[in-house]
């Protein structure tokens, strides 16, 4: 990805071991407790197979999501790319609980044919442990 100014990229397979100490140790280094949103824009290379892609997609999205607990402040909010499919509505049921809103939205730029979707999801619940 091309450098932005003012934007820090970590770049790293999110399906992996060790995630979780790469994304701690950029918070460290920037010196914040936890961000207050988290955007993927993530997916691997589509096949043409639909289940395939989709399910690829929706296992990107749960890594996403289990980045939240340690690293989304209270009140934060997620925005998760997935190829819609079958599990995108139980993706969706699994995580809204954990958020004040969630709503799955279809960007204008995406062509009509594509499955590609959005899933939002604003105010984070921070859980208590």
């Amino acid at each position: 990805m091309e450098d932005v100014e003012g934007v820090r990229f970590i770049r790293a397979d999110i399906t992996r071991p060790g995630i979780e100490a790469k994304v701690a140790a950029f918070l460290n280094e920037i010196g914040r407790p936890r961000f207050g949103a988290i955007i993927s824009d993530a997916m691997s290379r589509t096949t043409g197979h639909h289940e395939l892609d989709h399910s690829s997609s929706y296992m990107i999205g749960e890594s996403v999501m289990h980045l939240c607990q340690p690293f989304l402040a209270t009140n934060g909010n997620v925005l998760v790319k997935q190829f819609q499919g079958d599990m995108t509505p139980g993706f969706k049921r699994k995580w809204e609980g954990d958020f004040a809103f969630s709503k799955i939205v279809k960007p204008r730029a995406s062509r009509g044919t594509s499955s590609e979707v959005y899933i939002l999801f604003k105010g984070y619940r921070r859980l208590v442990v």
